[in-house]
């Protein structure tokens, strides 16, 4: 009985060190959430997948020919997800917001991007899925500036992917908290401006 017990302990340790080895490496893909503040409510810049059935964040994976930096990275695909090669030429990130989606970990940099308009956008330039069903289609075929409520509850008949909504939670906390510091500051210097007076 004890050898027996001893046996099955052993092959127990054994298969659940297996499981831990075959475990898939999880990837990292980086990507860019530009946002511009219109009156008084924050907006996101996002594209609309073939299917047409979600809208999501601009993102993808290092390149395997270059070692490219995250930054590097997620301006690149931007550039290739909206056919604006050159158009967001540096990255300045205010915050990285994090996420997953499967198996992969999104690195999402946010910056301010008010400079671009949805008719930058070009599909003709927009680079193409490379393999499955969709092949050939391109990657995303429009964008749009909406609100955090819009990409949720959904605008055109699509919603932001689900694995991405806390990305643009966090992104409003971050932007609603830092427009509150900046409001306090500005109060605070009129305050002592008035005294100095």
């Amino acid at each position: 009985k004890k050898d027996n017990g001893t046996m099955m302990s052993s092959s127990s340790s054994s298969n659940k060190r297996r499981r831990v080895e075959q475990q898939p490496q999880r990837v990292i893909s980086y990507g860019v959430l530009l946002y511009k503040r219109n009156e008084d409510e924050i907006q996101y810049l996002l594209g609309l997948i073939p299917q047409r059935n979600w809208w999501t964040v601009f993102k993808g994976l290092p390149s395997t020919t270059c070692n490219e930096t995250p930054t590097e990275t997620a301006l690149r695909e931007f550039g290739e997800e909206t056919g604006t090669q050159g158009l967001l030429k540096t990255l300045v990130p205010e915050t990285t917001l994090h996420g997953k989606a499967g198996k992969k970990d999104l690195v999402i940099f946010l910056q301010e991007g008010s400079h671009v308009s949805e008719d930058c956008f070009r599909l003709e330039h927009v680079v193409t899925i490379d393999k499955g069903y969709m092949m050939g289609k391109p990657e995303i075929v429009q964008i749009q500036w909406m609100t955090l409520a819009e990409a949720v509850e959904g605008t055109k008949g699509a919603k932001l992917y689900t694995s991405q909504i806390n990305i643009l939670q966090d992104a409003q906390e971050f932007l609603e908290n830092s427009n509150n510091s900046s409001s306090d500051e500005q109060e605070q210097q009129q305050r002592k401006t008035t005294c100095d007076e």
